[in-house]
């Protein structure tokens, strides 16, 4: 069968409308393809989002679970005027003003938009009496934003009196989420793991800009056709649905997963300026070792 037939079949066969995590860890970290924050659009637009609406829907679910006490999310800086509204509606449920429109300030611009964004995930945590751990950070640099993250996370872990053995929730970049990875430097969940957390990993897919390619697939990277991409979407009748990525198969067979990547780490792979069909490598990381399950919203 072909990769698409393989995946469809399979995830008919390992798919729920729940997301049930059976590997024993510590940490549940969500990763999410960004929405940015933009002053030419209201909060209550950007709620709307998909992204944004399908991570909420996600946080919520995995919130009901007891044993998660605590929820870290990179879109709270654990200093400046976004933490200082995080506090203050946890603290009287006061929703921050929007930013005027000539104001250039992003964490201004941002404190009102991430509050309303993730409104109900911080209602429900105040309400059952759980902990927000404000871990973003103003560095940027790609090859030292994890590590600056986990430092944060690090910092806010021991001063809301937590310990090695308590569980909780990560809710970070999907980059930051990966087991493995194709760049070179350590991921958010490899640093934990190295500290001694163990992990698991749920990437959240809703978009169009969420494309798979199959390794070893020949594909024309100047002119890309929808059809050589895989969108996962298109295999399922609806949505919500949970995915495991590394399930065994018919037959003992291995997850297609396996032989899957993300198609726009494949194209930052594929040197620039090539004419004629460049196969996706075979060396990348596929999905399966990226991340343990798939939510499709």
């Amino acid at each position: 069968m072909a990769l698409t037939d393989d995946l469809k079949d399979y995830i008919t066969r390992n798919s729920t409308t729940v997301t049930k995590i059976t590997e024993k860890h510590h940490i549940a970290i969500v990763g999410e393809t960004h929405l940015s924050v933009d002053i030419k659009q209201s909060a209550e637009e950007s709620r709307k989002d998909m992204r944004v609406k399908a991570v909420v829907r996600l946080l919520l679910e995995l919130l009901k679970d007891p044993k998660y006490k605590f929820l870290a999310s990179e879109h709270f800086f654990r200093t400046g005027v976004i933490r200082t509204a995080v506090d203050r509606y946890m603290r009287d449920k006061t929703v921050p003003p929007a930013a005027a429109p000539s104001e250039t300030d992003m964490e201004k611009i941002a404190r009102g938009v991430e509050v309303i964004r993730f409104q109900p995930v911080l209602d429900f945590i105040k309400a059952t009496r759980r902990e927000i751990l404000s871990i973003g950070s103003i560095i940027s640099k790609d090859s030292l934003r994890d590590m600056a993250l986990v430092r944060e996370f690090a910092v806010e872990f021991k001063e809301h009196g937590f310990h090695g053995g308590d569980a909780g929730m990560l809710h970070v970049g999907a980059n930051h989420a990966q087991g493995k990875s194709d760049h070179s430097g350590a991921t958010v969940r490899q640093i934990l793991e190295k500290w001694g957390f163990t992990c698991v990993s749920i990437r959240v897919v809703t978009h169009g800009g969420d494309l798979f390619a199959e390794q070893g697939r020949a594909l024309d990277w100047d002119k890309l056709p929808t059809s050589d991409f895989i969108e996962l979407k298109s295999l399922v009748a609806k949505t919500p649905v949970t995915i495991p990525t590394d399930r065994k198969w018919t037959g003992g067979k291995a997850s297609p997963f396996r032989s899957l990547v993300f198609a726009s780490d494949a194209n930052n792979k594929v040197p620039g300026g090539l004419k004629g069909k460049v196969p996706v490598p075979k060396a990348m990381v596929p999905v399966a070792e990226q991340f343990e399950y798939i939510v499709l919203q």
